[in-house]
């Protein structure tokens, strides 16, 4: 499972979403898998994430035929949520999970939240500046706590 993020004004993957599937890609060149799932239903510029994800991870050489799109989540919440649904339908017990690194730790917290114990392989973010990591934790820490608000109510499967 590769879950989406933002895509550039000419279609093409942002870089955090390139590091994403170039990730796993390579996941799938040394172990293999059942499917594929890529999840991402936000549109930018036109370009449904899904979709481009699909372009791009065919042309890294994995099979167009083990892919499996979910395109209607719009957060790290929704993907967990229709992916789920998706990985029960195809009667899957396990995952492996590719998102950037300092994102997996949010990514991981939502699938658990659905009954799953993901396998994490992160997507490695190079440096950045000092500044912009702590303008990243702080958006990563919003959202977790938006995400754990959220389940209120909520029934794991």
């Amino acid at each position: 499972m590769v879950l989406g993020c933002r895509v550039l004004p000419d279609g093409r993957p942002s870089p955090a979403l390139a590091r994403r599937l170039a990730r796993a890609a390579a996941v799938y060149a040394e172990h293999g898998a059942e499917c594929v799932i890529l999840s991402g239903g936000t549109t930018w510029g036109g370009q449904r994430e899904a979709d481009v994800m699909r372009r791009e991870i065919v042309r890294l050489g994995v099979p167009a035929e083990l892919l499996k799109l979910e395109s209607r989540s719009r957060n790290t919440h929704e993907n967990a949520r229709f992916s789920s649904q998706e990985l029960l339908a195809l009667n899957f017990e396990g995952v492996a999970q590719v998102t950037c690194d300092f994102h997996m730790a949010r990514a991981q917290t939502a699938f658990r939240r659905y009954g799953w114990q993901p396998v994490a392989y992160p997507a490695i973010t190079p440096p950045v500046s000092c500044w912009r990591t702590q303008l990243r934790n702080a958006r990563e820490y919003t959202s977790a706590l938006s995400m754990r608000l959220h389940w209120d109510g909520i029934t794991a499967r």
